[in-house]
């Protein structure tokens, strides 16, 4: 992306070269063509952040332009002073087309291979560069959404993120593997009772989206789950203590109504946790699957991920759901350490 948000509150557009790309049209039905914004610094198009985004268009897999009227004079060095207050941080990433899937699958339940390029938002932790203990979820073009118990006492040169993996038995040439900038855990993590158990890493290098490799949305603060299916996808094991899977699992999951998995178990459930499972046990999240998202298609067809697999008892026991934490609880937090 050319959108590079900070905490000061100004947005920097960093210098591209001048090149009309695609023809395209305006959102007042001019024809142009799609170029960086730096290069069209045109009043209705820089006014406002939301005025940016009707405008925009792609430049290739990684960037994102304005779609420029005919004949408009080109401009350089533009920075585009919008206060931070006016930077709706979800907003932004659900308008660039995140949770969408851009190939057809026949989706099929119930802890089975899921199909090639499916989830193209999961990422794979490998530790020794092919180890996968945990997963995690592509959340922008250099960030993974995991749990922090999946990268406790890891420091990011011990870490290595796979994009685009879908069965570790077979090379693909889709795979893309990305070393660690830094680790973010949550510094409330509580190794205890795994309150808070939600972290972040940011990639040595962007990710470049493509049909294998694409962002899934953060969900909106007000989206109700309980009582909602869910699905959880991983290459853990398929029983407890059992062998991991070299290809992708998914399972659906209905959402457990909170007070229902408070009486679940002794230990405390917090508003910041949820749970999913089937009451009769069979279907889970399992060891292996930890840091991997809990997935829910909202209204507009878009996948948010609403969970992170956290703990449970065993794997697929009766009466004891898998807990997760609550993304939306974490929202603010997702934001400053994108930011940061």
């Amino acid at each position: 992306m050319i959108i590079i948000l900070h905490s000061s509150p100004i947005i920097v557009i960093h210098i591209q070269p001048d090149f009309a790309y695609e023809t395209c049209s305006t959102p007042l039905s001019q024809s142009g063509r799609c170029r960086f914004v730096q290069h069209c610094a045109r009043q209705e198009i820089i006014a406002t952040l939301n005025a940016f985004v009707s405008y925009a268009c792609p430049i290739g897999s990684d960037y994102m332009g304005v779609c420029c009227p005919d004949n408009t004079q080109p401009t350089v060095d533009i920075v585009l002073h919008l206060k931070v207050s006016q930077i709706d941080f979800m907003d932004l990433i659900d308008t660039l087309g995140c949770g969408e899937l851009m190939k057809q699958t026949t989706r099929i339940v119930g802890g089975v291979p899921a199909d090639k390029g499916e989830w193209p938002w999961m990422a794979a932790l490998l530790r020794d560069k092919t180890d996968q203990y945990c997963g995690g979820v592509l959340i922008t073009d250099q960030h993974i959404l995991t749990a922090s118990h999946c990268v406790d006492n890891f420091k990011p040169e011990e870490l290595t993120v796979r994009l685009g993996e879908y069965d570790f038995s077979q090379v693909s040439e889709a795979r893309r593997d990305f070393g660690a900038e830094a680790i973010y855990m949550h510094e409330s993590y509580d190794r205890r009772t795994y309150k808070n158990d939600i972290a972040l890493i940011k990639l040595k290098t962007k990710a470049t989206f493509n049909s294998d490799i694409w962002p899934i949305c953060l969900p909106p603060s007000n989206v109700v789950l309980e009582g909602q299916s869910a699905f959880v996808t991983g290459w853990g094991t398929t029983s407890y203590s059992g062998q991991a899977s070299d290809v992708l699992l998914e399972v659906i999951l209905p959402i457990w109504a909170l007070a229902d998995c408070q009486k679940a178990y002794t230990q405390p459930i917090s508003e910041q946790q949820l749970c999913a499972g089937y009451k009769a046990g069979g279907k889970d999240s399992c060891q292996g699957d930890s840091g991997g998202p809990l997935m829910y298609q909202m209204s507009t067809g878009r996948w948010a991920v609403v969970g992170v697999v956290s703990w449970g008892i065993r794997c697929a026991e009766k009466d004891k759901p898998g807990v997760y934490t609550r993304v939306t609880s974490y929202s603010d937090w997702i934001k400053a350490k994108v930011l940061s």
